[in-house]
């Protein structure tokens, strides 16, 4: 069966296409609109996009895969221009869903294999080889660096769909804080504030024990000169207070935000208790935290700025089964009254 020409559309200004219109209009809500009161006799139509994304190469890469119904070759370095080009053209969000979703299955075979050549990024929604994926995942990270490229808004329904195939989270946590440290160097403050928001909340979403306690208060540290919103800041201080028997004392040692007085920022530190103790806890994690807490106060009490009730409070936090000895509370108290 040919293919009639049609519809001529002017992209951008920068060149013009003939194409059919009853191919491109069951994929586009846009052009369905436009086209919706005419009649099948109609001739030759015209239609001006600008501001197309990606320019005449954008509307070529969505025109092939309208004419290829629906199935396009997708690599890092297309999959943005795909994306933003099939939302210009208002496609069906299945449309775009498969195309995330396919995105969220790299290949178990390694990019420099001559089979693929060294950019190629092979995709695939056949549940056949999910299961290989699955089996792999954790030996497989090359594909980290090749999904960097691709903003915040992408990569929160890519992960939600690995996530969704039950791939490792291990793998997932590694990545994302790939992603952020990647993303941070190279983007503005409002990207940063952005990457920072989503990537905290896909942690959030991964199995606890698979996401490093590091690298959460790495992202703390990098959140804290940032506007990011209330809700991102509780999560992760959630997230790191139901991991605070693996906190170190230089992870508690967190600057105070300017203007607040004191040396190191000791509310957060008591959110940080209070979350602990607000989850589930053996009493080994229960006295990690206490011997962690006796060296944070003895570090914090020569700060004559620290006012007695922000003492008080540290020293009372947590309940008198956590210790079985109180010495260091007793030398930390002398060097906070001597002060």
């Amino acid at each position: 069966m040919g293919f009639c020409c049609d519809l001529e559309v002017d992209v951008n200004g920068e060149e013009t296409f003939l194409l059919d219109k009853k191919i491109l209009i069951p994929f586009s809500s846009k052009l369905s609109r436009l086209f919706s009161g005419l009649t099948s006799k109609a001739g030759t139509l015209k239609v001006i996009l600008p501001d197309f994304p990606g320019g005449a190469e954008g509307f070529e890469l969505i025109a092939r895969f309208c004419y290829n119904n629906g199935r396009a070759e997708i690599s890092p370095f297309n999959a943005v221009l795909l994306n933003c080009a099939a939302c210009f053209m208002e496609m069906d969000q299945k449309i775009l869903d498969s195309l995330v979703g396919r995105l969220a299955l790299p290949s178990v075979v390694s990019p420099c294999t001559p089979s693929s050549g060294c950019s190629s990024f092979q995709l695939s929604s056949d549940t056949r080889s999910t299961d290989s994926v699955k089996n792999s995942w954790s030996r497989t990270t090359w594909w980290f660096e090749d999904l960097v490229f691709l903003n915040a808004d992408l990569i929160d329904k890519v992960v939600k769909m690995m996530v969704s195939q039950k791939l490792d989270h291990v793998t997932l946590s590694r990545f994302l804080f790939y992603y952020q440290k990647s993303r941070f160097f190279i983007a503005g403050p409002a990207e940063k504030s952005k990457t920072t928001e989503v990537v905290v909340t896909l942690l959030s979403s991964l199995d606890r024990s698979s996401v490093s306690c590091k690298g959460l208060y790495d992202i703390l540290r990098m959140a804290l000169s940032l506007k990011v919103s209330k809700c991102c800041k509780n999560i992760l201080e959630s997230l790191i207070g139901s991991q605070l028997d693996q906190a170190t004392l230089d992870n508690l040692l967190v600057p105070s935000p300017h203007g607040k007085g004191c040396i190191y920022y000791v509310n957060l530190v008591l959110r940080l208790l209070k979350s602990f103790l607000g989850g589930q806890f053996s009493s080994t994690q229960l006295k990690k935290v206490a011997a962690l807490m006796d060296l944070y106060i003895a570090e914090v009490a020569p700060d004559s700025s620290l006012k007695p009730t922000k003492f008080v409070a540290l020293v009372a936090a947590l309940p008198d089964s956590a210790r079985d000895s109180y010495d260091g509370i007793y030398q930390a108290t002398d060097i906070y009254l001597e002060v």
